[in-house]
Protein backbone atom coordinates (compact mmCIF):
# COMPACT_ATOMS: atom_id res chain seq x y z
CA UNK A 1 0.00 0.00 0.00
CA UNK A 2 1.23 3.38 -0.66
CA UNK A 3 0.22 7.01 -0.46
CA UNK A 4 0.89 10.92 -0.39
CA UNK A 5 1.17 13.10 2.48
CA UNK A 6 0.56 16.42 1.42
CA UNK A 7 1.79 19.36 3.82
CA UNK A 8 -1.31 21.44 5.46
CA UNK A 9 0.68 24.80 4.41
CA UNK A 10 0.93 26.07 1.22
CA UNK A 11 4.26 25.50 -0.49
CA UNK A 12 5.84 29.01 -2.01
CA UNK A 13 8.06 28.78 -5.52
CA UNK A 14 10.43 31.11 -6.70
CA UNK A 15 10.50 33.16 -3.30
CA UNK A 16 13.33 35.26 -3.26
CA UNK A 17 14.00 36.13 -6.78
CA UNK A 18 13.52 39.52 -8.59
CA UNK A 19 9.96 39.93 -10.39
CA UNK A 20 8.52 41.98 -12.73
CA UNK A 21 5.09 42.21 -13.55
CA UNK A 22 3.92 43.32 -17.06
CA UNK A 23 1.61 43.90 -20.28
CA UNK A 24 1.35 41.07 -22.62
CA UNK A 25 -0.56 41.39 -26.09
CA UNK A 26 -1.43 39.17 -28.84
CA UNK A 27 -1.13 41.29 -32.14
CA UNK A 28 -1.58 38.02 -34.28
CA UNK A 29 -4.30 36.26 -35.92
CA UNK A 30 -3.48 32.83 -33.98
CA UNK A 31 -3.78 31.88 -30.43
CA UNK A 32 -0.15 32.09 -28.57
CA UNK A 33 0.48 29.68 -25.59
CA UNK A 34 3.75 30.41 -23.64
CA UNK A 35 4.86 27.42 -21.05
CA UNK A 36 6.53 27.98 -17.69
CA UNK A 37 10.00 28.04 -18.10
CA UNK A 38 9.94 29.53 -22.08
CA UNK A 39 12.39 31.94 -21.85
CA UNK A 40 10.08 35.58 -22.26
CA UNK A 41 12.38 37.60 -23.91
CA UNK A 42 12.13 35.03 -27.04
CA UNK A 43 8.57 34.21 -27.24
CA UNK A 44 6.44 34.48 -30.42
CA UNK A 45 7.49 37.46 -32.40
CA UNK A 46 3.46 38.63 -32.44
CA UNK A 47 3.69 39.03 -28.33
CA UNK A 48 3.65 42.63 -27.75
CA UNK A 49 5.37 43.72 -24.36
CA UNK A 50 8.49 45.38 -23.07
CA UNK A 51 10.80 42.71 -23.96
CA UNK A 52 13.91 44.55 -22.79
CA UNK A 53 12.52 44.06 -19.15
CA UNK A 54 12.43 40.11 -19.35
CA UNK A 55 15.55 39.50 -20.42
CA UNK A 56 16.17 36.23 -18.27
CA UNK A 57 13.17 35.76 -16.50
CA UNK A 58 9.96 33.26 -17.39
CA UNK A 59 6.38 33.51 -16.48
CA UNK A 60 5.83 33.02 -12.43
CA UNK A 61 3.59 30.26 -12.59
CA UNK A 62 3.98 26.68 -11.97
CA UNK A 63 6.15 24.28 -14.03
CA UNK A 64 4.36 22.57 -16.63
CA UNK A 65 1.47 25.44 -17.00
CA UNK A 66 0.87 27.83 -19.49
CA UNK A 67 -0.53 30.93 -20.32
CA UNK A 68 -2.53 31.26 -23.20
CA UNK A 69 -3.15 34.33 -25.63
CA UNK A 70 -5.55 34.64 -28.05
CA UNK A 71 -5.42 37.35 -30.63
CA UNK A 72 -5.92 40.34 -30.02
CA UNK A 73 -5.89 38.89 -25.89
CA UNK A 74 -4.02 41.56 -23.60
CA UNK A 75 -3.23 40.07 -20.21
CA UNK A 76 -1.23 41.25 -17.12
CA UNK A 77 1.26 38.61 -16.57
CA UNK A 78 4.41 38.11 -13.52
CA UNK A 79 7.86 37.24 -14.45
CA UNK A 80 10.47 35.78 -12.77
CA UNK A 81 14.29 35.17 -12.79
CA UNK A 82 15.52 32.25 -14.29
CA UNK A 83 17.37 29.93 -11.34
CA UNK A 84 20.80 27.84 -11.27
CA UNK A 85 23.53 29.00 -13.33
CA UNK A 86 20.87 31.47 -15.54
CA UNK A 87 22.36 30.30 -19.28
CA UNK A 88 19.64 30.55 -21.77
CA UNK A 89 20.05 27.95 -24.70
CA UNK A 90 18.20 26.89 -27.24
CA UNK A 91 14.40 28.32 -27.85
CA UNK A 92 14.92 31.33 -30.78
CA UNK A 93 18.45 31.30 -30.39
CA UNK A 94 18.60 35.33 -29.77
CA UNK A 95 20.89 34.81 -26.35
CA UNK A 96 22.58 31.80 -26.40
CA UNK A 97 24.46 32.20 -23.25
CA UNK A 98 24.46 34.38 -20.17
CA UNK A 99 21.68 36.12 -18.64
CA UNK A 100 22.67 35.94 -15.34
CA UNK A 101 23.93 39.01 -12.93
CA UNK A 102 24.35 42.64 -13.98
CA UNK A 103 27.53 42.55 -12.05
CA UNK A 104 29.10 40.02 -14.66
CA UNK A 105 31.37 41.33 -17.26
CA UNK A 106 29.62 39.43 -20.40
CA UNK A 107 25.93 39.97 -19.05
CA UNK A 108 25.17 43.87 -20.50
CA UNK A 109 27.56 42.65 -23.80
CA UNK A 110 25.27 39.55 -24.42
CA UNK A 111 21.83 41.60 -23.14
CA UNK A 112 22.62 44.40 -25.96
CA UNK A 113 23.58 41.54 -28.59
CA UNK A 114 20.17 39.92 -27.94
CA UNK A 115 18.34 43.05 -28.58
CA UNK A 116 19.53 43.48 -31.50
CA UNK A 117 18.88 39.99 -32.96
CA UNK A 118 14.68 40.82 -31.79
CA UNK A 119 14.57 44.29 -33.50
CA UNK A 120 16.29 42.50 -36.44
CA UNK A 121 13.83 40.11 -36.47
CA UNK A 122 10.84 41.78 -36.47
CA UNK A 123 9.84 40.94 -32.91
CA UNK A 124 6.70 43.02 -31.30
CA UNK A 125 8.15 45.13 -28.33
CA UNK A 126 6.59 47.93 -26.61
CA UNK A 127 8.07 49.78 -23.69
CA UNK A 128 6.59 48.89 -20.05
CA UNK A 129 4.56 52.48 -19.50
CA UNK A 130 3.24 52.40 -22.90
CA UNK A 131 1.75 48.73 -22.46
CA UNK A 132 0.46 49.73 -18.83
CA UNK A 133 -1.28 52.78 -20.03
CA UNK A 134 -3.11 50.60 -23.18
CA UNK A 135 -4.38 47.49 -20.27
CA UNK A 136 -5.47 50.25 -18.19
CA UNK A 137 -7.65 52.02 -21.17
CA UNK A 138 -9.06 48.36 -21.77
CA UNK A 139 -9.80 47.54 -17.97
CA UNK A 140 -11.43 51.44 -18.15
CA UNK A 141 -9.22 52.64 -15.49
CA UNK A 142 -7.19 55.66 -15.29
CA UNK A 143 -3.52 56.30 -16.00
CA UNK A 144 -1.41 58.93 -16.19
CA UNK A 145 0.58 57.60 -18.55
CA UNK A 146 -0.13 58.83 -22.61
CA UNK A 147 -2.41 56.51 -24.80
CA UNK A 148 0.32 54.25 -27.12
CA UNK A 149 -2.15 54.73 -29.71
CA UNK A 150 -2.86 58.80 -29.45
CA UNK A 151 0.10 59.68 -27.37
CA UNK A 152 0.35 63.13 -28.05
CA UNK A 153 -3.99 63.83 -27.00
CA UNK A 154 -5.49 64.59 -30.56
CA UNK A 155 -9.29 64.69 -30.75
CA UNK A 156 -11.23 63.90 -33.39
CA UNK A 157 -13.12 67.21 -33.62
CA UNK A 158 -9.48 68.70 -34.30
CA UNK A 159 -8.15 66.01 -36.45
CA UNK A 160 -11.20 66.61 -38.88
CA UNK A 161 -10.80 70.59 -39.04
CA UNK A 162 -7.58 70.06 -39.96
CA UNK A 163 -8.89 67.96 -43.16
CA UNK A 164 -11.68 69.91 -43.68
CA UNK A 165 -8.97 73.05 -43.81
CA UNK A 166 -8.78 74.46 -47.61
CA UNK A 167 -6.16 76.64 -46.50
CA UNK A 168 -3.54 74.06 -46.48
CA UNK A 169 -3.92 74.38 -50.52
CA UNK A 170 -2.35 77.49 -50.55
CA UNK A 171 -6.01 79.77 -50.44
CA UNK A 172 -7.02 82.42 -48.41
CA UNK A 173 -10.81 81.66 -47.74
CA UNK A 174 -13.18 84.66 -46.59
CA UNK A 175 -16.90 84.66 -45.27
CA UNK A 176 -16.67 81.40 -43.54
CA UNK A 177 -18.96 82.59 -40.72
CA UNK A 178 -21.82 85.28 -40.83
CA UNK A 179 -24.02 86.88 -38.16
CA UNK A 180 -28.13 87.24 -38.83
CA UNK A 181 -27.89 91.00 -37.37
CA UNK A 182 -25.41 93.55 -35.52
CA UNK A 183 -28.54 92.67 -32.30
CA UNK A 184 -27.24 88.57 -32.84
CA UNK A 185 -23.66 88.22 -32.63
CA UNK A 186 -23.55 84.45 -32.67
CA UNK A 187 -21.53 83.31 -35.35
CA UNK A 188 -22.80 80.80 -37.78
CA UNK A 189 -20.92 78.87 -40.58
CA UNK A 190 -21.07 79.84 -44.01
CA UNK A 191 -22.31 77.17 -46.69
CA UNK A 192 -19.32 76.71 -49.05
CA UNK A 193 -20.57 77.63 -52.12
CA UNK A 194 -21.56 81.02 -50.17
CA UNK A 195 -17.36 81.75 -49.01
CA UNK A 196 -14.70 83.38 -51.71
CA UNK A 197 -11.78 81.86 -51.81
CA UNK A 198 -8.64 84.00 -53.22
CA UNK A 199 -6.21 81.08 -54.64
CA UNK A 200 -2.08 80.56 -54.10
CA UNK A 201 -2.04 83.60 -51.64
CA UNK A 202 0.83 82.02 -49.94
CA UNK A 203 2.68 78.31 -49.90
CA UNK A 204 0.69 75.02 -50.46
CA UNK A 205 1.21 72.05 -48.25
CA UNK A 206 -0.90 69.55 -50.32
CA UNK A 207 -2.23 69.68 -54.05
CA UNK A 208 -6.14 70.55 -54.95
CA UNK A 209 -6.51 66.92 -56.00
CA UNK A 210 -5.27 65.46 -53.03
CA UNK A 211 -7.57 67.97 -50.79
CA UNK A 212 -10.93 66.97 -52.90
CA UNK A 213 -10.08 63.28 -52.76
CA UNK A 214 -9.87 63.20 -49.22
CA UNK A 215 -13.24 65.02 -49.14
CA UNK A 216 -14.14 62.54 -50.49
CA UNK A 217 -13.14 59.71 -48.78
CA UNK A 218 -14.15 61.01 -45.60
CA UNK A 219 -17.86 61.04 -47.01
CA UNK A 220 -17.55 56.99 -47.37
CA UNK A 221 -18.46 55.30 -44.47
CA UNK A 222 -15.44 52.63 -43.50
CA UNK A 223 -17.67 49.58 -41.67
CA UNK A 224 -15.53 47.78 -39.34
CA UNK A 225 -15.84 44.53 -38.13
CA UNK A 226 -16.70 43.21 -35.04
CA UNK A 227 -13.08 42.34 -35.03
CA UNK A 228 -12.16 45.28 -35.60
CA UNK A 229 -10.83 45.28 -39.12
CA UNK A 230 -11.51 47.22 -42.11
CA UNK A 231 -10.15 47.01 -45.84
CA UNK A 232 -8.56 49.03 -48.15
CA UNK A 233 -10.97 48.64 -50.69
CA UNK A 234 -14.10 49.67 -48.10
CA UNK A 235 -16.17 52.47 -49.59
CA UNK A 236 -14.71 51.41 -53.08
CA UNK A 237 -16.57 48.26 -53.92
CA UNK A 238 -19.96 48.28 -55.57
CA UNK A 239 -22.53 45.57 -57.26
CA UNK A 240 -22.58 45.65 -60.90
CA UNK A 241 -25.71 44.70 -61.42
CA UNK A 242 -27.89 46.25 -59.21
CA UNK A 243 -25.11 49.30 -58.31
CA UNK A 244 -25.52 48.87 -54.67
CA UNK A 245 -22.27 49.40 -52.29
CA UNK A 246 -20.85 45.98 -51.05
CA UNK A 247 -20.22 45.76 -47.49
CA UNK A 248 -16.50 44.32 -46.32
CA UNK A 249 -16.83 41.20 -43.73
CA UNK A 250 -14.50 38.78 -41.66
CA UNK A 251 -14.45 35.33 -40.71
CA UNK A 252 -14.60 34.99 -36.56
CA UNK A 253 -11.38 33.29 -36.77
CA UNK A 254 -9.69 35.88 -37.54
CA UNK A 255 -8.28 34.24 -40.67
CA UNK A 256 -7.36 37.39 -43.22
CA UNK A 257 -7.72 35.06 -46.10
CA UNK A 258 -11.71 34.63 -45.43
CA UNK A 259 -11.78 37.87 -45.62
CA UNK A 260 -14.72 39.31 -47.71
CA UNK A 261 -17.12 41.67 -49.98
CA UNK A 262 -21.29 40.92 -49.98
CA UNK A 263 -23.89 43.03 -52.05
CA UNK A 264 -25.61 45.13 -49.32
CA UNK A 265 -29.42 44.72 -50.81
CA UNK A 266 -28.60 41.17 -51.55
CA UNK A 267 -28.58 40.81 -47.81
CA UNK A 268 -31.60 42.20 -47.30
CA UNK A 269 -33.37 41.80 -50.17
CA UNK A 270 -32.20 38.73 -51.69
CA UNK A 271 -35.13 38.89 -54.32
CA UNK A 272 -34.11 42.47 -56.01
CA UNK A 273 -30.05 41.12 -56.68
CA UNK A 274 -28.21 37.82 -56.82
CA UNK A 275 -25.72 36.99 -54.49
CA UNK A 276 -22.39 39.11 -55.24
CA UNK A 277 -19.35 37.63 -52.93
CA UNK A 278 -15.59 38.32 -53.69
CA UNK A 279 -12.81 37.62 -51.80
CA UNK A 280 -10.51 40.29 -50.31
CA UNK A 281 -7.68 38.77 -51.76
CA UNK A 282 -9.00 37.95 -54.98
CA UNK A 283 -10.28 41.04 -55.21
CA UNK A 284 -6.66 42.10 -54.21
CA UNK A 285 -5.25 40.33 -57.20
CA UNK A 286 -7.32 41.54 -59.64
CA UNK A 287 -7.05 45.10 -58.99
CA UNK A 288 -3.58 44.76 -58.90
CA UNK A 289 -2.90 43.01 -62.11
CA UNK A 290 -5.46 45.36 -63.95
CA UNK A 291 -3.16 48.62 -62.41
CA UNK A 292 -0.33 46.87 -63.19
CA UNK A 293 -1.26 46.11 -67.24
CA UNK A 294 -2.70 49.85 -67.55
CA UNK A 295 0.64 51.41 -65.84
CA UNK A 296 2.28 49.23 -68.38
CA UNK A 297 0.83 50.11 -71.25
CA UNK A 298 1.10 53.72 -70.76
CA UNK A 299 4.74 53.29 -70.38
CA UNK A 300 4.98 51.69 -73.83
CA UNK A 301 2.14 53.54 -75.71
CA UNK A 302 1.68 56.92 -74.29
CA UNK A 303 0.32 58.76 -77.52
CA UNK A 304 -1.92 56.16 -78.58
CA UNK A 305 -3.30 55.72 -75.13
CA UNK A 306 -3.83 59.45 -74.71
CA UNK A 307 -5.26 59.32 -78.38
CA UNK A 308 -7.75 56.74 -77.86
CA UNK A 309 -9.13 58.08 -74.21
CA UNK A 310 -9.21 61.84 -75.83
CA UNK A 311 -11.48 59.87 -78.40
CA UNK A 312 -13.65 57.81 -75.87
CA UNK A 313 -14.34 60.88 -73.44
CA UNK A 314 -15.20 63.59 -76.29
CA UNK A 315 -18.23 60.47 -77.42
CA UNK A 316 -18.88 59.98 -73.39
CA UNK A 317 -19.40 63.88 -72.58
CA UNK A 318 -21.03 65.22 -75.60
CA UNK A 319 -24.40 63.37 -74.39
CA UNK A 320 -23.64 64.13 -70.85
CA UNK A 321 -23.26 67.55 -71.83
CA UNK A 322 -26.03 68.30 -73.63
CA UNK A 323 -27.95 66.36 -71.34
CA UNK A 324 -26.51 68.64 -68.21
CA UNK A 325 -27.03 71.84 -69.88
CA UNK A 326 -31.01 70.86 -70.81
CA UNK A 327 -31.22 70.60 -67.31
CA UNK A 328 -29.23 73.71 -66.18
CA UNK A 329 -31.22 75.65 -68.05
CA UNK A 330 -34.59 74.50 -66.87
CA UNK A 331 -33.45 74.78 -63.60
CA UNK A 332 -32.20 78.44 -64.13
CA UNK A 333 -35.59 79.33 -65.82
CA UNK A 334 -37.59 77.91 -62.80
CA UNK A 335 -35.74 79.84 -60.53
CA UNK A 336 -36.18 83.37 -61.86
CA UNK A 337 -40.02 82.01 -62.05
CA UNK A 338 -39.77 81.65 -58.44
CA UNK A 339 -38.91 84.58 -58.05
CA UNK A 340 -41.33 86.69 -60.12
CA UNK A 341 -44.23 84.37 -58.18
CA UNK A 342 -42.77 85.69 -54.60
CA UNK A 343 -42.67 89.03 -55.54
CA UNK A 344 -46.61 88.47 -56.93
CA UNK A 345 -47.29 86.70 -53.98
CA UNK A 346 -46.10 89.79 -51.67
CA UNK A 347 -48.05 91.64 -53.74
CA UNK A 348 -51.20 90.04 -53.56
CA UNK A 349 -50.86 89.73 -49.35
CA UNK A 350 -49.93 93.90 -49.17
CA UNK A 351 -53.07 94.37 -50.96
CA UNK A 352 -55.02 92.16 -48.86
CA UNK A 353 -56.10 90.00 -51.98
CA UNK A 354 -53.72 87.18 -50.26
CA UNK A 355 -54.72 86.14 -46.78
CA UNK A 356 -51.20 86.10 -44.11
CA UNK A 357 -51.89 81.84 -43.56
CA UNK A 358 -51.47 81.91 -47.30
CA UNK A 359 -48.90 84.04 -48.08
CA UNK A 360 -46.69 82.07 -45.36
CA UNK A 361 -47.96 78.86 -46.53
CA UNK A 362 -46.66 79.72 -50.08
CA UNK A 363 -43.25 81.50 -49.11
CA UNK A 364 -41.71 78.81 -47.70
CA UNK A 365 -42.86 76.14 -50.56
CA UNK A 366 -41.61 78.58 -52.68
CA UNK A 367 -38.04 79.34 -50.52
CA UNK A 368 -37.56 75.72 -50.17
CA UNK A 369 -37.85 74.44 -54.06
CA UNK A 370 -35.34 77.64 -54.99
CA UNK A 371 -32.77 76.68 -51.78
CA UNK A 372 -33.08 73.09 -53.93
CA UNK A 373 -32.95 74.28 -57.29
CA UNK A 374 -29.68 76.47 -56.27
CA UNK A 375 -27.85 73.64 -54.88
CA UNK A 376 -28.66 71.83 -57.79
CA UNK A 377 -27.46 74.33 -60.41
CA UNK A 378 -24.15 74.67 -58.14
CA UNK A 379 -24.08 70.88 -58.73
CA UNK A 380 -24.29 70.78 -62.90
CA UNK A 381 -22.05 74.11 -62.86
CA UNK A 382 -19.17 71.79 -61.17
CA UNK A 383 -20.37 68.80 -63.81
CA UNK A 384 -19.76 71.47 -66.66
CA UNK A 385 -16.80 72.03 -65.79
CA UNK A 386 -15.83 68.57 -64.54
CA UNK A 387 -16.21 67.57 -68.43
CA UNK A 388 -14.23 70.59 -69.76
CA UNK A 389 -11.56 69.56 -68.58
CA UNK A 390 -11.27 66.26 -69.58
CA UNK A 391 -7.44 66.61 -71.66
CA UNK A 392 -6.41 67.53 -68.41
CA UNK A 393 -7.82 64.90 -66.18
CA UNK A 394 -5.72 62.43 -69.12
CA UNK A 395 -2.71 63.92 -68.57
CA UNK A 396 -2.65 63.98 -65.07
CA UNK A 397 -3.36 60.34 -64.73
CA UNK A 398 -0.67 59.77 -66.71
CA UNK A 399 1.43 61.53 -64.10
CA UNK A 400 -0.15 59.51 -61.47
CA UNK A 401 0.35 56.39 -63.80
CA UNK A 402 4.63 56.87 -64.38
CA UNK A 403 4.53 56.94 -60.63
CA UNK A 404 3.51 53.45 -60.32
CA UNK A 405 5.58 51.57 -63.13
CA UNK A 406 6.46 48.50 -61.60
CA UNK A 407 4.11 48.33 -58.73
CA UNK A 408 4.11 45.31 -57.01
CA UNK A 409 1.84 45.72 -53.81
CA UNK A 410 -1.58 47.57 -53.52
CA UNK A 411 -1.21 50.31 -50.80
CA UNK A 412 -4.24 52.45 -49.73
CA UNK A 413 -2.24 55.38 -50.73
CA UNK A 414 -1.98 53.78 -54.26
CA UNK A 415 -5.70 52.43 -54.71
CA UNK A 416 -7.47 55.81 -53.35
CA UNK A 417 -5.08 57.97 -55.84
CA UNK A 418 -5.81 55.96 -58.99
CA UNK A 419 -9.47 54.13 -58.45
CA UNK A 420 -12.15 56.16 -58.07
CA UNK A 421 -15.20 52.90 -57.76
CA UNK A 422 -14.82 48.77 -58.39
CA UNK A 423 -17.79 47.24 -59.58
CA UNK A 424 -17.72 43.33 -59.30
CA UNK A 425 -19.60 41.07 -61.74
CA UNK A 426 -21.62 38.03 -60.39
CA UNK A 427 -19.77 34.77 -60.99
CA UNK A 428 -19.56 32.71 -63.54
CA UNK A 429 -20.10 28.92 -63.17
CA UNK A 430 -20.97 27.80 -66.66
CA UNK A 431 -17.55 26.23 -67.17
CA UNK A 432 -17.46 24.37 -63.62
CA UNK A 433 -14.95 26.64 -62.36
CA UNK A 434 -15.81 30.31 -60.77
CA UNK A 435 -15.10 32.64 -62.83
CA UNK A 436 -15.37 36.35 -61.60
CA UNK A 437 -15.01 39.84 -63.42
CA UNK A 438 -14.75 43.20 -62.30
CA UNK A 439 -14.21 46.68 -63.60
CA UNK A 440 -12.02 49.66 -62.41
CA UNK A 441 -13.39 53.04 -62.74
CA UNK A 442 -10.58 55.09 -62.67
CA UNK A 443 -10.22 58.34 -61.30
CA UNK A 444 -10.84 61.62 -63.49
CA UNK A 445 -10.78 58.43 -66.58
CA UNK A 446 -13.75 56.30 -66.26
CA UNK A 447 -13.47 52.64 -67.48
CA UNK A 448 -10.32 52.14 -69.32
CA UNK A 449 -10.85 49.84 -72.41
CA UNK A 450 -7.94 47.80 -71.97
CA UNK A 451 -8.75 44.56 -74.25
CA UNK A 452 -9.43 47.75 -76.90
CA UNK A 453 -6.28 49.25 -76.20
CA UNK A 454 -4.42 46.14 -76.57
CA UNK A 455 -5.70 44.94 -79.70
CA UNK A 456 -5.06 48.70 -80.96
CA UNK A 457 -1.38 48.25 -80.00
CA UNK A 458 0.47 45.61 -78.57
Amino acid sequence: MGGVLLATDPIEYNTGRKTVKLVVRNTGDRPVQVGSHFHLFEVNRYLEFDRDATFGFHLNIPATTAVRFEPGDQKEVEAVVFGGKRRVIGFNALVMGYTGDEDAPTYFPARLKAVRKVRLAGFKEIAEKEAEAAYKKQQGRATPHPDPENPYGWCDSSVVKILERREYTGCTVNFKTYTNSIWDKKQRENPVEKQTVFPDTHARIIEDDVFEKVQVIRQQRHRMTRTGRSSIFSGLVYCADCGSKMQYGSSNNGDFAQDFFDCSLHKKHREKCGGHFIRVKVLEQLVLKHMQLVMWYILRHEDYFRFVMEQQMKLESAEKFQVIRKQLNWDEKRITELKRLFIKIYEDNANGCLSDERFDMLSQGYEAEQKQLEAKVISLRQDIEVQERQNENIEKFIQKAHKYVGIETLDPYALRELVQAIYVEAPDKSSGKRRQSIHIKYDGMGFIPLDELMKGKK
